[in-house]
Protein backbone atom coordinates (compact mmCIF):
# COMPACT_ATOMS: atom_id res chain seq x y z
CA UNK A 1 0.00 0.00 0.00
CA UNK A 2 2.67 2.17 0.73
CA UNK A 3 4.67 1.43 -2.45
CA UNK A 4 0.98 2.87 -4.55
CA UNK A 5 0.69 5.75 -2.10
CA UNK A 6 4.70 6.69 -2.89
CA UNK A 7 3.93 6.21 -6.62
CA UNK A 8 1.05 8.28 -6.42
CA UNK A 9 2.68 11.00 -4.61
CA UNK A 10 5.90 11.10 -7.17
CA UNK A 11 3.17 11.23 -10.17
CA UNK A 12 1.86 14.20 -7.95
CA UNK A 13 4.92 16.21 -7.37
CA UNK A 14 6.13 15.59 -11.36
CA UNK A 15 2.73 17.27 -12.71
CA UNK A 16 3.13 19.98 -9.94
CA UNK A 17 6.98 20.46 -11.24
CA UNK A 18 6.08 20.48 -15.19
CA UNK A 19 3.08 23.02 -14.41
CA UNK A 20 5.62 24.88 -12.57
CA UNK A 21 7.91 24.56 -15.49
CA UNK A 22 5.37 25.94 -18.13
CA UNK A 23 4.28 28.51 -16.08
CA UNK A 24 7.52 29.42 -16.14
CA UNK A 25 8.15 29.47 -19.77
CA UNK A 26 5.35 31.19 -20.15
CA UNK A 27 6.21 34.04 -18.06
CA UNK A 28 9.48 33.96 -19.82
CA UNK A 29 7.91 34.40 -23.40
CA UNK A 30 5.19 36.97 -22.23
CA UNK A 31 8.53 39.29 -20.75
CA UNK A 32 10.39 38.51 -24.30
CA UNK A 33 7.15 40.09 -25.98
CA UNK A 34 6.56 43.02 -23.62
CA UNK A 35 10.52 43.93 -24.92
CA UNK A 36 10.32 42.87 -28.45
CA UNK A 37 7.03 45.39 -28.35
CA UNK A 38 8.50 48.22 -26.33
CA UNK A 39 11.37 48.03 -28.99
CA UNK A 40 9.18 48.43 -31.56
CA UNK A 41 7.67 51.72 -30.05
CA UNK A 42 11.48 53.10 -28.94
CA UNK A 43 12.29 52.54 -32.67
CA UNK A 44 9.09 54.38 -33.89
CA UNK A 45 10.11 57.27 -31.41
CA UNK A 46 13.68 57.50 -33.07
CA UNK A 47 12.33 57.16 -36.86
CA UNK A 48 9.53 59.92 -36.07
CA UNK A 49 12.18 62.13 -35.10
CA UNK A 50 14.38 61.58 -37.74
CA UNK A 51 11.45 62.52 -40.04
CA UNK A 52 10.31 65.32 -38.25
CA UNK A 53 11.16 68.03 -36.02
CA UNK A 54 9.60 66.79 -33.28
CA UNK A 55 11.42 66.21 -29.68
CA UNK A 56 11.84 62.67 -28.41
CA UNK A 57 8.87 63.47 -25.68
CA UNK A 58 6.86 65.05 -28.32
CA UNK A 59 7.12 61.95 -30.93
CA UNK A 60 6.11 59.73 -27.99
CA UNK A 61 2.95 61.76 -27.40
CA UNK A 62 1.67 61.87 -30.89
CA UNK A 63 2.46 58.07 -31.03
CA UNK A 64 0.66 57.51 -27.91
CA UNK A 65 -2.41 59.51 -29.17
CA UNK A 66 -2.08 58.05 -32.37
CA UNK A 67 -2.43 54.38 -31.10
CA UNK A 68 1.56 54.05 -32.46
CA UNK A 69 0.77 53.97 -35.92
CA UNK A 70 3.35 55.89 -37.40
CA UNK A 71 2.44 56.54 -40.65
CA UNK A 72 -0.46 58.74 -39.21
CA UNK A 73 1.47 60.74 -37.18
CA UNK A 74 3.67 61.72 -39.85
CA UNK A 75 0.95 62.74 -42.10
CA UNK A 76 -0.18 64.84 -39.68
CA UNK A 77 2.77 66.26 -38.59
CA UNK A 78 3.28 67.11 -42.85
CA UNK A 79 -0.23 68.11 -42.84
CA UNK A 80 -1.12 64.95 -45.61
CA UNK A 81 -4.81 64.33 -46.25
CA UNK A 82 -5.96 60.91 -47.92
CA UNK A 83 -9.26 61.99 -47.60
CA UNK A 84 -9.12 61.67 -51.31
CA UNK A 85 -8.03 58.15 -50.93
CA UNK A 86 -9.98 57.45 -48.67
CA UNK A 87 -13.04 58.31 -50.75
CA UNK A 88 -11.90 55.95 -53.86
CA UNK A 89 -11.43 53.15 -51.93
CA UNK A 90 -15.04 53.70 -50.90
CA UNK A 91 -16.07 53.83 -54.41
CA UNK A 92 -14.22 50.92 -55.57
CA UNK A 93 -15.70 48.71 -52.58
CA UNK A 94 -19.20 49.85 -53.32
CA UNK A 95 -19.06 49.41 -57.03
CA UNK A 96 -20.26 46.05 -58.10
CA UNK A 97 -18.28 43.46 -59.80
CA UNK A 98 -20.44 44.19 -63.20
CA UNK A 99 -19.31 48.11 -62.27
CA UNK A 100 -15.70 47.49 -61.89
CA UNK A 101 -15.65 45.22 -65.17
CA UNK A 102 -17.00 48.40 -67.49
CA UNK A 103 -15.11 51.17 -65.71
CA UNK A 104 -11.82 49.16 -66.70
CA UNK A 105 -13.02 48.36 -70.02
CA UNK A 106 -13.52 52.24 -70.36
CA UNK A 107 -10.05 53.20 -68.66
CA UNK A 108 -8.69 50.92 -71.55
CA UNK A 109 -10.48 52.65 -74.81
CA UNK A 110 -9.65 55.75 -72.90
CA UNK A 111 -6.17 55.23 -72.83
CA UNK A 112 -6.04 53.74 -76.58
CA UNK A 113 -7.69 56.60 -77.91
CA UNK A 114 -5.21 58.71 -76.00
CA UNK A 115 -2.61 56.50 -77.29
CA UNK A 116 -3.79 56.77 -81.27
CA UNK A 117 -4.41 60.82 -80.88
CA UNK A 118 -1.60 61.50 -79.78
CA UNK A 119 0.03 59.55 -82.55
CA UNK A 120 -1.76 60.95 -85.16
CA UNK A 121 -0.39 64.25 -83.57
CA UNK A 122 2.92 63.43 -83.80
CA UNK A 123 2.59 62.01 -86.99
CA UNK A 124 0.97 65.58 -88.67
CA UNK A 125 3.58 67.36 -87.31
CA UNK A 126 6.57 65.47 -88.69
CA UNK A 127 5.12 65.66 -92.25
CA UNK A 128 4.55 69.37 -91.59
CA UNK A 129 8.52 69.53 -90.67
CA UNK A 130 9.58 67.25 -93.45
Amino acid sequence: MSEVKMSIDEKNTNNLNLEKDNYIKQEKIKEEKIKQINKIKEESVHMICRQSELSYEEAKIELEKYNYNYMDVLNNYHNINNKKNEKNEKNEKNKSINQNIYSEIRNFMDTGAKTVRTNNERNEILKKSN
